[in-house]
This record gives structure tokens, sequence and C-alpha cells, in this order.
């Protein structure tokens, strides 16, 4: 059978702990809130680029259906500003 702990050990149990010797204290919210603003920042950047890839899909999009109604074959001039297909920044 299981054994069971006798009530007043359970009941002497919060007694023996003092809550201000186990606090975190001012460094563990220092810690906490460094974690907190990382998280926040790294969200914000990933918005930020997943957005910027939909933006340059799309982008792609309208230029292959512009050359598909124009018949261009793409050998034109370069566009400005890039040196290769994409300009990565």
């Amino acid at each position: 059978m299981i054994d069971t702990v006798p009530y007043a050990a359970l009941r002497a149990l919060p007694a023996a702990v003092d809550n201000q010797e186990h606090s975190s204290g001012f460094l563990g919210f220092i810690v906490v809130f460094v974690l907190a603003l990382a998280v926040y920042l790294l969200v914000r950047n990933l918005t930020a680029r997943l957005r910027r890839m939909n933006y340059r899909h799309e982008h792609d999009e309208v230029e292959r259906a512009g050359r598909i109604v124009t018949g261009g074959s793409g050998d034109g001039p370069a566009p400005a500003g890039g040196s290769g297909p994409r300009d990565r920044r």
C-alpha cells in the first residue's frame, strides 16, 4: 500500500519555508524583463521579415504576369539598384 505523509507534517511545511529567503528578488525581475524584451524584439523582427518576403513574392508574381501579358522575354536591361535577380540587404 502507499505510505501517506502525516497531516501534521504537511501543516508544518509552509512554516519551514520562508518566502523572503527564496524569492527571486531584483535580479530575477531583471532576468525575466530582459527575456521578455528579447522575445518581443525577435517577434517584431520576424513579422517584418515575413512582410518583406510576402511583398517580394507578390511583386515577383506581378512582374512575371507582366512579362507574360506583354510577351517580354526578360532579356532586357537589368533592373536598377540590383546586381542580380534579387537585391539582398
